[in-house]
């Protein structure tokens, strides 16, 4: 739980990051720099999967590592699309 941060990826000069809360509610940081609400929810799988609004959902890989989270692909978050492979987000 808790706010995570991106050391490197920046949108409007803030650093991208996800939101998670013990209620199953996401925030997180869009492609254009605003904040996005989602649902999440650890699978059996290991994989994280994110639900939108809309009723649409995305998966990605989850590793849980200290302070760490590295998510591969960045696609289960909507607008961090075309930022790359994985990213790796920091505890704050």
């Amino acid at each position: 739980m808790g706010r995570w941060e991106s050391e490197s990826w920046k949108i409007a000069n803030q650093p991208l990051f996800a939101q998670f809360n013990a209620d199953g509610h996401v925030l997180y940081m869009n492609d254009r720099g605003s904040t996005g609400r989602a649902e999440w929810m650890m699978l059996d799988s290991g994989d994280l999967q994110i639900t939108y609004p809309a009723g649409f959902s995305r998966k990605c890989k989850a590793q849980f590592q200290d302070k760490y989270i590295k998510l591969t692909p960045m696609t289960c978050f909507y607008g961090w699309d075309g930022m790359g492979e994985f990213t790796v987000l920091t505890k704050q």
